[in-house]
């Protein structure tokens, strides 16, 4: 298999492992991206047969497969890729009214500071700080419109990001 190739496979790895563990593929999503890719590709990697047969296994399990397949990955690329499908996700459920404010606040936080992904430091910042704004609104400090303001060009920026 030609190192491009491959190169691409890892890449696609990595984001499908922090898509799983963030919600945005199912472990059976992960095992059909695996099936096609078999598939359709002469010599694939092995680790590729392990996760179209993992149907039986955790979806720890198979993010462990994941990770071994894409240990080559730029991670860093990945990680920013994974936090901005992960952003747009949640802001068509804030706008769609399933989630809050407070709620996608705190989930940012947490997927920008308690997980593996490796974020701008842009990101990871306005996550840190959208967060305790949202803490100071609850506590009456601060205003909720600026703050909701706020959280809404941040996830323009991530949309016109995605689209450019």
């Amino acid at each position: 298999m030609p190192r491009e190739m491959e190169q691409m496979i890892a890449q696609d790895a990595a984001l499908k492992r922090l898509e799983l563990f963030l919600g945005l593929i199912s472990k059976d999503g992960v095992i059909a991206w695996a099936d096609e890719i078999v598939a359709g590709v002469d010599d694939p990697p092995f680790q590729l047969f392990d996760i179209s047969l993992a149907g039986n296994k955790s979806a720890k399990e198979v993010a462990s497969l994941l990770r071994e397949l894409g240990e080559d990955a730029d991670i860093e690329g990945v990680s920013a890729t994974a936090f901005r499908r992960f952003a747009i996700a949640r802001y068509k459920e804030l706008e769609a009214g399933s989630v809050s404010s407070d709620e996608v606040a705190a989930s940012l936080y947490k997927v920008a500071w308690q997980t593996d992904l490796i974020l701008p430091m842009e990101y990871a910042e306005f996550c840190n700080w959208v967060d305790d704004e949202f803490a100071l609104v609850r506590q009456g400090i601060k205003e909720r419109p600026p703050a909701e303001m706020a959280l809404n060009d941040f996830f323009r920026s991530i949309i016109d990001d995605e689209e450019a």
